[in-house]
């Protein structure tokens, strides 16, 4: 150690001794919230926003890395949405959509059931089964329409027995299912990907 560095800590016992800790309380507090003040200031903000650059930055990169399939996963669902049936009384538009496609099959049904509805997350997909009797030709047309539709219809369920009696006709069962926004089909927007 230097002799003058000696001399200064030798002065500073000596004035604890004389005047007690009682006398250096103020400087020593005023010096502990200066240091700390100095450290919120000096350091903490700043390593603080650092921080919170960091975060900006993986956010961006994620951003950049998942933005092409985040981009065509939201078109693919708006595509989807727009098939969704806009309609006040969705059982009734399944049912005449139904009645109009084997129509235009040349199908005769023999009989429909009511519809049936399933709620999932904001959804209703609405089924009806409909019995008839109709060729393979007739059936494969069928389905084919319903599925290439405009608006979103599928078949969940097909069942066919073939009729001895009477070749080239087959009782099927076929149960249609479509789907429906719970909240404000008729404008359109309600539950529409953003």
């Amino acid at each position: 150690m230097s002799s003058s560095f000696r001399e200064d800590l030798a002065n500073l016992g000596d004035s604890l001794q004389d005047k007690g800790w009682k006398y250096f309380q103020r400087p020593i507090l005023l010096g502990l919230i200066m240091s700390l003040a100095t450290y919120q200031l000096l350091y903490h903000a700043p390593v603080r926003r650092l921080v919170d650059i960091q975060g900006e930055i993986e956010a961006s990169e994620a951003t950049v890395k998942y933005a092409p399939q985040y981009k065509d996963l939201k078109e693919r669902l708006a595509i989807l949405y727009s098939m969704l049936p806009r309609t006040k009384d969705p059982e009734a538009w399944l049912l005449n959509a139904i009645r109009e496609s084997l129509r235009e099959e040349g199908i005769v049904p023999i009989s429909f059931s009511p519809a049936r509805s399933t709620r999932v997350e904001g959804y209703r997909f609405l089924s009806i089964s409909v019995n008839c009797n109709a060729s393979y030709k007739q059936l494969g047309s069928w389905i084919a329409r319903l599925e290439r539709g405009d608006a979103l219809m599928y078949v969940d369920h097909f069942e066919l027995q073939k009729r001895p009696k009477t070749p080239g006709v087959n009782v099927s069962q076929v149960t249609i299912t479509t789907v429906v926004s719970e909240g404000g089909p008729e404008d359109g927007t309600e539950g529409a990907p953003q």
